[in-house]
């Protein structure tokens, strides 16, 4: 389930609930994902201020995708924001697929600022 929802590119949460857990379990919410349905929720549109190129554009966008945000700043930090080492793993997915930039987890960590990442990418070549 998880290399699954690894390959979705979609946020979201998931609910675990064990199969003998009767109603003690309360339901999952709505927006989850089940492991009975396996349905990804609607991609979370991006709103970046004052993004000073498209790469910045286009990389805030993947960053709200895999934080589920709505809204991320140029001097946002992946961390802060609250991502985790699972979440650069999707989100490093994401970018190479993007831009076609082979890049590390250890670059996020580098330049966990959105704007450091995005100049990054294009000392890389991305576009």
């Amino acid at each position: 389930l998880l290399l699954r929802l690894l390959a979705s590119r979609t946020p979201a949460q998931v609910s675990v609930v064990p199969k003998d857990a009767g109603d003690s379990v309360p339901e999952p919410p709505a927006r989850a994902l089940t492991t009975a349905t396996a349905t990804a929720t609607e991609p979370v549109p991006a709103v970046v201020v004052a993004a000073e190129t498209s790469v910045q554009e286009r990389l805030a966008a993947i960053w709200c995708l895999v934080l589920g945000r709505s809204r991320v700043e140029p001097e946002d930090d992946f961390f802060e924001l609250g991502g985790d080492s699972l979440m650069g793993v999707a989100l490093t997915g994401r970018i190479r697929d993007a831009f076609g930039v082979n890049m590390s987890i250890g670059s996020l960590f580098d330049y966990p600022n959105l704007a450091a990442l995005a100049a990054a990418l294009e000392e890389q070549g991305a576009r």
